[in-house]
């Protein structure tokens, strides 16, 4: 009996992983049809304290790979939503961008704006990744930082090499796309590369470790002050 309900709960999980059960939006028959037409499409909610468990399982190379994009503050470009706090976000707030084309905007700086003509059907590729769809958070501005941003008010140089980290995953590439709202940064730690015995031989570089206010880093945070 229990090896039965394990397999069934794996299975569950298996499923929720892959982006094909969605609890909080209706987008589950969508989600099929896409699939269907495009095979290799990886569908990964990043909504609300549940889903943000799911992402915690995540390797640092899938979630590097995340081929959907936020669309905050009038279509500014977001690559990943793990610096938006999605639990402040209304649900009527929250839409599926269905109606092209648009214009996307701020992907590397103020300036820089491309149309999308219809990712379902050809991907937009930004900075070398594919997105297939797009998200809108309507009726909220956030304040955005960029990781040069961050990098810029620790007071190190634009010269400084450094390694970004966010609620523990490491950004592999297209740093530039990734943003954090001001009020949903927790903490920010940074350490030096000759500080860790096992590559202080190497080039020193910087390792900046972002935490956000996910429920699970709150919860964190607070059981180590009591």
């Amino acid at each position: 009996m229990y090896k039965y309900e394990f397999k069934i709960e794996k299975i569950f999980f298996c499923i929720c992983l892959l982006g094909l059960c969605n609890p909080l939006y209706s987008q589950t028959s969508k989600d099929s049809i896409l699939q269907e037409k495009i095979p290799h499409l990886t569908i990964v909610p990043h909504m609300g304290s549940d889903d943000q468990n799911l992402i915690e399982l995540m390797s640092d190379s899938a979630f590097a790979e995340r081929n959907s994009a936020i669309l905050v503050n009038d279509n500014e470009f977001v690559k990943n939503p793990i610096g938006i706090d999605m639990n402040s976000i209304d649900k009527k707030d929250w839409e599926f961008v269905q109606d092209y084309p648009i214009v996307v905007r701020k992907i590397n700086n103020a300036y820089d704006s491309i149309v999308v003509e219809n990712p379902n059907s050809y991907p937009v590729v930004i900075n070398g990744q594919k997105y297939y769809r797009f998200y809108k958070i309507k009726n909220k501005k956030f304040e955005l930082l960029t990781m040069e941003d961050i990098k810029q008010n620790l007071g190190l140089k634009k010269q400084d090499d450094c390694m970004f980290m966010i609620n523990g995953f490491i950004l592999l590439k297209d740093v530039p796309s990734y943003k954090i709202d001001k009020s949903n940064i927790l903490r920010i730690d940074i350490l030096k590369s000759k500080d860790i015995e096992s590559i202080r031989a190497s080039k020193n570089i910087y390792i900046i470790k972002i935490l956000t206010r996910w429920k699970s880093n709150l919860e964190r945070n607070f059981s180590r002050l009591r």
